[in-house]
């Protein structure tokens, strides 16, 4: 593993303790076991002198910081401490300015550590929209007034959600996955969704294909958006929901996500609109 710094968390190792210690916490673990975990996933690192002292002073400074400092953890800290002081992966300025840094921790260690700290767990993320359900947004902004789509409609259809670890690894965060139609009209028969022309959010061509072939190579690789964290939640209030519909489809659809985002209004001005532009003519052809 690799240091950047002195600081007792400035290593790979010492980051990923400290990162999987408290999202442990986050998800209502105890702090022994998240410890006990931490310690099996990191066993092979272990076996390396440098690694295995950079596991144990940052294990033993972030378990402190919470008032779960053990007494084992605490004597392997100061161990260490002693084989860094005189470890030669410290030469110059940067052994003195380590020492400064282990001469704080041994300090900090031998103090009375805190009150164990009380922290919030985290809950799953779950969408407020439900898988096939149809959603309709309205291009009336006054930005887009002498366009073809001004007025007309894009709508949106959940396609399912699809567990992704965008906070903690294994929180089980739900985010909705969706595709996007295009409609001059209104649909005012959920089943007409159909019957609408799919959405591509991209406006790129390969240099050797035709519109058409890029067309059709769009709609089937690049029409999912993965809608991520709470943007979507907070702009469902600008869309109107015509209910529960399984749709249809596209046809040889590509099993990934390409596209992801938190900001909708990002994706209509960045993705959208200019796909809108762009393919003018798909957009209006009859």
């Amino acid at each position: 593993m690799s240091n950047w710094g002195v600081g007792i968390f400035d290593s790979d190792i010492a980051q990923e303790v400290k990162e999987s210690y408290v999202s442990g916490l986050q998800k209502g673990i105890e702090a022994d076991e998240v410890v006990a975990g931490i310690h099996d996933f990191c066993r092979d690192y272990l076996q390396d002198p440098d690694d295995a002292c950079d596991y144990w002073l940052a294990l033993a400074s972030v378990t402190y910081d919470h008032g779960c400092l053990t007494d084992d953890v605490k004597t392997k800290a100061f161990e260490m401490i002693e084989y860094d002081m005189s470890s030669d992966r410290w030469a110059g300025k940067l052994r003195s300015n380590r020492q400064v840094k282990l001469d704080e921790l041994r300090i900090k260690l031998s103090s009375e550590q805190p009150p164990k700290k009380n922290v919030r767990r985290l809950k799953p993320f779950i969408p407020k929209i439900k898988p096939n359900e149809i959603l309709e947004f309205r291009l009336d902004d006054d930005r887009f007034e002498g366009a073809y789509f001004y007025n007309s409609y894009i709508y949106v259809l959940v396609d399912r959600w699809e567990q992704y670890d965008a906070r903690i690894t294994g929180l089980g965060d739900q985010y909705p996955v969706v595709h996007f139609k295009y409609s001059a009209e209104r649909i005012t028969d959920i089943s007409k969704v159909d019957q609408a022309k799919w959405m591509i959010c991209s406006t790129q061509m390969n240099p050797d294909e035709s519109i058409d072939d890029a067309l059709e190579r769009r709609i089937h690789d690049d029409n999912k958006v993965r809608m991520m964290n709470s943007g979507f939640n907070k702009f469902i209030k600008n869309l109107h929901s015509l209910g529960i519909y399984d749709y249809v489809r596209p046809t040889r659809v590509t099993p990934f996500v390409r596209r992801y985002t938190d900001d909708w209004n990002m994706v209509i001005s960045n993705r959208l609109v200019p796909s809108l532009i762009k393919w003018e003519t798909y957009y209006t052809s009859t």
